[in-house]
């Protein structure tokens, strides 16, 4: 039973769309503290449910909102991963930028020294 409702709630996870772009990382990083506060919190109303077997539906609704704020968890721990990974990018992309104007400086440079010797312009040293 429990690893079917498992498989669920991993297809429900793998099947939410994030939206990363409108939270920074700090922001999500409180969102997620909070939840797991959450979620601690109502991990201790179960162990109290627990001792009192006559109160089966007051488990399984503590269940149910431990399961939505484990859902919340996991967007917030995917929507930091997207934004991680959209800095990667963009950082690689800088990388690129920088490398070919490197290129460009240093093909510039060497045919700026051409010109210069031939024209009999001496080197700063």
């Amino acid at each position: 039973m429990i690893y079917k409702f498992l498989g669920i709630l991993l297809v429900l996870f793998f099947s939410l769309e994030i939206n990363v772009s409108a939270q920074s990382i700090s922001d999500i990083k409180k969102q997620k503290a909070k939840t797991e506060k959450e979620i601690a919190y109502l991990n201790s109303l179960l162990k109290e449910a627990e001792k009192n077997k006559s109160v089966s539906t007051q488990k399984l609704n503590i269940l149910r909102q431990k399961i939505q704020q484990s859902k919340k968890l996991l967007s917030s721990l995917n929507q930091e991963v997207g934004l991680i990974q959209n800095n990667i990018s963009a950082n690689e992309q800088r990388i690129k930028e920088l490398e070919r104007t490197r290129s460009r400086c240093s093909i510039f440079m060497r045919n700026w020294c051409m010109v210069a010797g031939k024209n009999g312009i001496k080197q700063i040293n």
